[in-house]
This record gives C-alpha cells, structure tokens and sequence, in this order.
C-alpha cells in the first residue's frame, strides 16, 4: 500500500491511495474532515482482484471466485465513529470474469423449477456484472447479469442488514 496526501488542520487528503490487493491493483484516493463531526468522502477503482478471499472475509453463506473489476464512490458522514457504518452511501459497478459461485447450481434449480432455489453444486460464469449500492448496512444489486455458457440470468436484489433477501432474478 502506498499513499501521498496532504494534512491541513481538520482535513486529510489522501491524493493518492494504491496498493496490490490478492493479485491486482487498488486505486482508492479519500478526503476525511473531522472539524464538525466526521465526513468521508473517496473514489475506488480494483482491477484484477480475485474475489473469493474477500468473499470468505464478508459472508459464511456464500462463495464465489473470479476476478474482479470494480469502480466507484462512497460517502460517509456522522457526528461520531460509531455512527459511520449507519451513514455509508456507495455505489460500484462491478464486473467478475471467469469465476465460480459456490453452493448454488443455478442450472439444477432451473431444471427443478424450485422455487427457493436449490443448495449445493455450483454455478461456472463467464461473466457476472452489475452495480452493488451499499445504503448503511444494506445492499442493494441493481443490474445484475450471469453468463454461464447458453444459460443467461438477470435481476435485482436486495440485502437488509438482517440478511433477509427480496428481488427477482430472471433465468433463460
């Protein structure tokens, strides 16, 4: 990791944030101000970034491999740091090439027309892409799209901070 800013009273300026990150690059310049409460405000950009330690480190539930191609921004901003978390707004588009997503055959739950899906088996992608928007603790996944060979799904998802899913997923 590497970084260049500049610290002016209240205010860090980070112009420059790089870093190798699990075999590719980070791009990550921030501003944090802490004169009247805390703000945050910054830009992401990840290239070639395999997925699945990242994955492991956020969810028990699901697994996924791939590299990752993402960019973006985000703001944060409370009277206190315990609060930031509550305040977060970003939004990524992302895009994982030749990937794999663990404990879930989306093509087994197709052919069974299951209506929760089905557990187990695995789904190899050539491409999933979309934009994930965090809102606090909730994340939404707006646009999403699956390439697996002739099987080809799209949707939207929501995920709120208790964990509980909503949205449809459309499967071809």
């Amino acid at each position: 990791l590497r970084g260049k800013g500049r610290l002016a009273g209240s205010t860090l300026d980070l112009s420059e944030l790089d870093g190798k990150l699990y075999g590719g690059e980070l791009h990550a310049p921030l501003r944090v101000d802490w004169k009247d409460g805390i703000r945050a405000k910054g830009e992401a950009r990840v290239t070639g970034v395999e997925i699945g330690p990242i994955v492991k480190l956020t969810t028990q539930s699901a697994s996924l491999s791939g590299k990752l191609h993402a960019h973006g921004g985000y703001t944060l901003a409370a009277k206190d740091a315990a609060r930031l978390v509550d305040s977060l707004r970003a939004s990524f588009k992302f895009q994982v090439k030749n990937g794999v997503l663990y404990n879930f055959d989306l093509a087994n739950a197709v052919r069974s027309l299951a209506k929760e899906g089905t557990r187990g088996g695995q789904t190899s992608f050539s491409e999933l892409s979309g934009t994930v928007n965090l809102v606090g603790k909730n994340t939404q996944l707006r646009d999403l799209k699956v390439a697996s060979g002739i099987l080809q799904a799209s949707g939207n998802v929501d995920i709120a901070a208790s964990k509980k899913l909503a949205g449809t997923v459309t499967v071809e």
